[in-house]
């Protein structure tokens, strides 16, 4: 169901002409996760007020269930925060720049020492990968690795 809204979301938009570009896809997802997340938040309600009563009864049971709930609502905020930091870092590149944009050159210079690109270069080579939808899909979001990675297919293409 999420990713036929997802994929209806981005097939409008390119049937309008309009190119979605990766920040268009990290919005669409980040909606999507933010539901995810209120329904983990929900669940987890639910079965502490379920949980508790049958902790009493049957613990290792009840701490099962508990600890499911938990590890959903985890896995739901973890994905919401991602989306979040990925769509900062290319609002920053945008923009001018930022601290994710500056944390993302040095674990690119700490992973290629010998790297020579500047920070206005990484931006400009941020840019174009997100208008150009490189390393993203739809229910997807691209990982630091991933961007350093187009980065560096750029560079040596160039």
């Amino acid at each position: 169901m999420k990713n036929g809204l997802l994929s209806l979301t981005l097939g409008l938009l390119c049937a309008q002409g309009v190119q979605a570009s990766c920040s268009d896809i990290i919005k669409a997802e980040l909606s999507q996760r933010e539901l995810i997340s209120k329904a983990a938040t929900s669940d987890l309600v639910k079965s502490t007020i379920v949980s508790v009563p049958a902790a009493a009864l049957f613990l290792p049971a009840g701490v099962v269930f508990e600890a499911t709930a938990i590890t959903f609502k985890g896995i739901a905020m973890f994905k919401v925060a991602n989306a979040k930091k990925k769509l900062a870092l290319y609002t920053e590149a945008s923009n001018g720049g930022g601290r994710e944009t500056k944390r993302l050159l040095r674990k690119l210079k700490r992973q290629h020492p010998n790297s020579e690109i500047s920070y206005e270069e990484l931006l400009v080579e941020i840019q174009a990968a997100d208008e150009q939808e490189l390393g993203c899909a739809p229910g997807t979001v691209p990982s630091n690795k991933q961007i350093i990675s187009i980065i560096d297919t750029r560079d040596a293409q160039e």
